[in-house]
């Protein structure tokens, strides 16, 4: 093992730099994904069903006789489904911003299934659009565009910082060992 200069006491900050905008870019899009897990499970309570546009309320009604359960608990569910995967990205999130290679593997693989999923939303609001199916799809597919956009960003991140999670891993190890024999 060679020997290196530790006249410089914090580690290389390129080498911690993606590990901590990629932990913090995980810290803000889960913070965003509850707030909106949780306009999604308010939203069923905010207004009844009653208010709904007639033909939203046959809908709303057909779907209910579908999965057999009230919108209103349909709406809590989906919040809480939509919710999950945000909580784990934040927690994660943390992790990355300290150099956790592991933290930084699982957060890859969770930011790509949803750059997955949202890709596929992005697709179906896009087919929407253009065969004229759907009105009021423009601002779904706006959103998800931008949604791939930063968890793109953020898989570059991770990417990089699972690249130099090992040599962290190394000049932190080093630079501990130096401390301690100064120490003595």
């Amino acid at each position: 093992m060679t020997s290196l200069d530790y006249s410089a006491t914090p580690p290389p900050l390129d080498l911690s730099k993606p590990a901590r905008r990629a932990g913090m870019l995980m810290i803000i899009i889960g913070l965003g994904t509850i707030l909106l897990a949780m306009g999604i499970a308010v939203m069923g309570s905010a207004m009844p069903v009653s208010q709904y546009p007639a033909d939203l309320q046959q809908q709303i009604q057909r779907i209910e006789a579908e999965i057999g359960v009230s919108w209103t608990t349909f709406l809590k569910i989906a919040g809480g489904i939509v919710a999950t995967p945000a909580v784990l990205m934040v927690v994660l999130g943390f992790f990355v911003r300290r150099g956790s290679m592991v933290s930084a593997i699982l957060g890859v693989v969770l930011t790509s299934l949803m750059a997955l999923y949202v890709g596929s939303v992005l697709v179906q609001s896009l087919v929407a659009l253009i065969t004229g199916r759907a009105q009021g799809t423009a601002s779904p597919f706006v959103f998800c565009l931008a949604a791939l956009a930063l968890l793109g960003l953020q898989l570059f991140w991770l990417a990089k910082a699972v690249i130099n999670a090992g040599p962290l891993k190394v000049f932190n190890q080093q630079y501990q060992a130096m401390q301690l024999q100064q120490r003595e």
